[in-house]
């Protein structure tokens, strides 16, 4: 595939290079080289885009919104950080993209008038690619840490966020995550694999409930490195086990009766003998009075988490993982007395 060429090819994908060599094109053509039209043909006409602040539908409202960010931030310039691909030619490619933004706010956006401020942001998008045809992505991006760049106070945007009704769409589908979450299974015993590397989906599943089903901090040393390397909102990079232990603790505390799903998982062979493991998952739970800087508790929230760990034999050396710490606090507000 010709990168300079703007053409989406129609042949079917051959395999993970041929998605990833796709993912990394329209990313740049589309953001880089402003082509935006391009969206048309490698988006579904009514595929959805699950985001936590809502849904996004088909691909003329992805050209919608990429044109309301280019004008907020022209300057933009993207880079891809990491690339998972999974998946098949039979079921569907499945990628998860990290990129990091540096842009300058010079345009009216979803966050008010232009600041003139820059920021530099990190996004996961994980897609299900058929035929070089995006046909359900899910987005998590730390726009806490982008607002709060801008020089601008997040919880009167949460604030005045939460004051709007959410569309129709996003509603159902927050109230289906919510529903599924309540009634899943009781929490299973957690066992950790001997070896992460060999199987890696049960590791990430194990991480997962013992941390929010167990609400189980302390065991992190059967998961995360002694040199590990955490990257989490807002903008935070957390050096060391016992320092990911603190940090994950506090985050507990920020939500009372937690029940998590993982979603999915893709690996791909890193270097120095490790895997790199891309990881959705989702988390339901009640706010506890004071969590995530907000006041006020009892709120029943929702947790759109995607990661990419680099794992050895000895567990997650490296962890970068992504939620929108800002719809939760609109969650938050939303759900205040004397919110309605």
């Amino acid at each position: 595939m010709d990168l300079a060429d703007p053409q989406i090819p129609r042949a079917t994908p051959r395999d993970n290079a041929d998605i990833a060599e796709f993912i990394l094109r329209i990313t740049e053509d589309i953001w880089e080289r402003k082509n935006v039209e391009l969206i048309h043909d490698c988006y579904a006409e009514d595929g959805p885009i699950h985001t936590l602040g809502g849904e996004v539908i088909g691909a003329e409202a992805v050209v919608r919104n990429t044109v309301k960010t280019l004008a907020a931030f022209p300057d933009r310039k993207m880079h891809a950080d990491g690339l998972v691909i999974g998946g098949d030619r039979e079921t569907g490619f499945y990628s998860s993209h990290r990129i990091g933004s540096q842009m300058t706010n010079l345009g009216p956006g979803d966050f008010g008038p232009a600041t003139g401020n820059s920021a530099h942001v990190v996004t996961i998008a994980d897609c299900v690619v058929r035929d070089y045809v995006i046909v359900e992505e899910w987005l998590a991006r730390d726009n806490l840490h982008l607002v709060e760049q801008l020089g601008l106070d997040a919880h009167a945007i949460a604030r005045a966020q939460a004051a709007i009704e959410p569309d129709a769409p996003s509603l159902a589908w927050r109230n289906e995550q919510l529903e599924r979450l309540r009634n899943l299974p009781p929490v299973a015993e957690v066992k950790y694999p001997e070896n992460p590397m060999a199987e890696p989906g049960q590791f990430a599943a194990a991480v997962i409930s013992d941390l929010w089903d167990h609400r189980n901090a302390k065991h992190l040393s059967d998961a995360y490195a002694r040199s590990c390397v955490l990257n989490v909102p807002p903008g935070l990079k957390i050096e060391g086990r016992s320092k990911a232990k603190s940090y994950l603790t506090r985050l507990l505390a920020c939500l009372t009766d937690t029940r998590a799903t993982l979603d999915h998982h893709c690996v791909s062979r890193g270097d120095n003998n490790e895997l790199d493991l891309a990881i959705r998952w989702t988390v339901r739970g009640m706010h506890a009075d004071g969590g995530f800087d907000c006041p006020g508790g009892g709120a029943e929230l929702l947790i759109l988490g995607i990661s990419h760990w680099r794992i050895n034999n000895k567990g997650i050396v490296e962890d970068w993982t992504l939620y929108d710490q800002l719809a939760i606090m609109r969650q938050i507000y939303a759900q205040q007395p004397g919110s309605d």
